[in-house]
């Protein structure tokens, strides 16, 4: 016990849990702990210092800043996540569309500008003409077309069920 400073023992094989030898206090125990366990560890000298951050630089990557420059650190540190968030959302059809539409008309201006012969790049304009729409945006223009021609359509801005009773 660490008041009265005799021996503690634990359970039922009797092993010493703490042996306090004349300590009064809780105080006493923990300053001659803390004594013990941190008088080994004493602060670098100032002329090691500099080696010190120099190692530590090569170790971890650290960045000097003596002179209170902005390095940007900061930003430059932490990992990039457009690799991890590709593979996590895969681009769509559209996106995929619209990718390859734009390589065939760079496709396309190259072939302009070498001088290629014509029927290359009308087969290329053909291509691309077709990939104008997908077939969702091809189904909503077929709608919209069969709906005109019944007279179901869409009104004009300012032309509705609704503004027409206000008239």
């Amino acid at each position: 016990n660490m008041l009265t400073g005799r021996l503690v023992t634990s359970g039922s094989r009797s092993r010493p849990f703490m042996a306090v030898q004349q300590c009064r206090s809780f105080a006493e125990v923990k300053s001659k702990l803390l004594k013990k366990r941190w008088a080994a560890a004493t602060p670098p000298s100032n002329s090691r210092k500099p080696e010190i951050a120099a190692a530590q630089a090569d170790i971890f990557g650290n960045v000097d800043s003596y002179a209170n420059i902005c390095t940007g650190r900061k930003y430059l540190r932490p990992a990039k996540l457009g690799d991890a968030l590709v593979k996590w959302y895969p681009p769509s059809e559209a996106h995929l569309r619209r990718e390859q539409k734009r390589m065939m008309k760079h496709e396309i201006k190259t072939l302009k500008d070498k001088n290629a012969p014509e029927e290359e790049i009308e087969d290329l304009r053909s291509l691309y003409e077709m990939m104008a729409l997908t077939p969702a945006q091809e189904y909503k223009l077929i709608k919209a077309a069969r709906l005109a021609r019944r007279g179901k359509f869409a009104p004009k801005k300012g032309m509705g069920k609704r503004a027409m009773k206000k008239k």
